[in-house]
């Protein structure tokens, strides 16, 4: 009797079903007023078009008039330096000779100070870009990349269509006023995101001086108002300013709350108002803003039993980190809704619910939950041996039965 238990045993360890790996779908957490700044909270602010874009997770936060076509001054140049970074073969520090097709912007349109036949480096023209706002330097690039500047504007627009951008179109590399040279605040955000992909443009924009490879001091249009008028520009950390008279004054910035990267663009102001504004934004931002973790990584939201299962139940839990920059009285709740047991051999990825973020009652993202990494017990193979040894037991009586006779 002794064996037959052991070999009964046997066969109930032996046989378990095993499934392997975890799969929880990723979860993104919808746009709600939790996320955005109200009118009431920006009401101070006064540049007729503005843009606020959480470049990090890449949410609105903030929209007036920002889709409105608009004459953008030299933020064009954010798109000069994005096409030419994007489709240079080069080193920044090739060297460049000047030539007359880089000297053709109009005589009141800032420069970097290029004369003919100078010699500088393609980091010179850059920085001769988007620090003193150089129309010079802007020509340069685009006559260094496509061999005129016709032809850059061509590719400046193909750009724009890569990007997918409806409300945006360019005519010049500089920024000079003309009804074929336009964009709308959030597009200029758009642009500005993606250009800050690129390591070089990131380090070009947030810098405030720079010295040329011919001894030539540059310092960023931005820095020298805000010195002027006597602004604390500590919450900018990032900028490029653009102004003509049908623009207005212009900036497309950078901040951070949090650690996440904040990016604003203000249109049409007036006076300073292009640096107090986005200013005021980004400490109304940390004000009333913070990061909260919605969900932990390998938080357990609940267990649901498992029908025929190894251990029981199985537990729901969060497999990566949701996370978000929002209001500071903005409430989180994680809860499960799905199943409430999992049948028996269930197949491996199949669906039993969902993990749902609510923020202030109201559902804001989700995540499917899929069965993974269940232990079955092997309910029919045991039974086939438990059946084997009732038989075997049968037998063996018969046989002790047969010999007594």
């Amino acid at each position: 009797m002794r064996k037959l238990k052991a070999i009964f045993l046997a066969l109930f360890l032996l046989n378990l079903g095993i499934f392997n790996g975890a799969e929880v779908f990723a979860m993104e957490i919808s746009d709600g007023g939790w996320f955005r700044l109200t009118e009431e909270e920006t009401k101070e602010v006064v540049s007729p078009s503005v843009y606020v874009y959480n470049s990090t997770e890449g949410r609105e936060m903030y929209a007036r008039s920002a889709e409105e076509k608009r004459a953008v001054a030299s933020l064009t140049k954010i798109m000069t330096a994005y096409t030419f970074l994007k489709n240079y073969q080069g080193s920044l520090n090739d060297k460049v000779t000047v030539k007359s097709e880089m000297l053709g912007a109009p005589v009141e349109y800032v420069d970097m100070g290029l004369y003919s036949e100078q010699v500088v480096t393609v980091r010179d023209l850059l920085y001769g870009v988007l620090l003193p706002s150089g129309a010079d330097a802007a020509e340069g690039l685009a006559v260094t990349l496509s061999g005129s500047v016709e032809d850059f504007v061509k590719q400046m627009n193909r750009e724009v269509g890569e990007l997918g951008l409806k409300n945006t179109h360019f005519d010049n590399p500089v920024g000079i006023d003309s009804a074929e040279n336009y964009a709308t605040a959030k597009e200029i955000g758009v642009i500005l995101a993606e250009a800050l992909k690129n390591a070089d443009f990131r380090e070009a924009f947030k810098s405030t001086e720079y010295t040329t490879s011919f001894g030539k001091k540059l310092v960023k249009t931005m820095a020298e108002s805000a010195e002027k008028h006597g602004l604390d520009i500590s919450a900018i950390k990032g900028a490029k300013t653009g102004y003509t008279g049908a623009a207005g004054r212009c900036l497309a910035s950078i901040g951070e709350v949090d650690g996440e990267e904040i990016i604003i663009v203000n249109l049409g102001a007036e006076g300073v108002e292009h640096i107090s504004d986005p200013t005021k934004i980004y400490g109304k931002i940390g004000e009333v803003f913070e990061e909260k973790i919605l969900a932990k990584a390998g938080e357990k939201v609940t267990e649901v039993p498992i029908w025929g299962g190894k251990n029981g139940n199985y537990n729901v839990k969060v497999t990566e980190e949701v996370k978000g920059l929002m209001r500071k009285d903005a409430e989180a709740e994680v809860k499960y809704e799905g199943v409430d047991e999992i049948g028996y051999w269930t197949p491996e990825g199949t669906e039993i619910g969902k993990i749902k973020v609510l923020i202030n009652g109201e559902e804001a993202g989700e995540m499917v939950v899929n069965t993974s990494g269940i232990e079955y017990i092997n309910i029919p193979m045991i039974v086939g041996g438990v059946v084997v040894i009732l038989g075997v037991i049968l037998i063996v009586k018969r046989r002790k039965v047969t010999r007594r006779r």
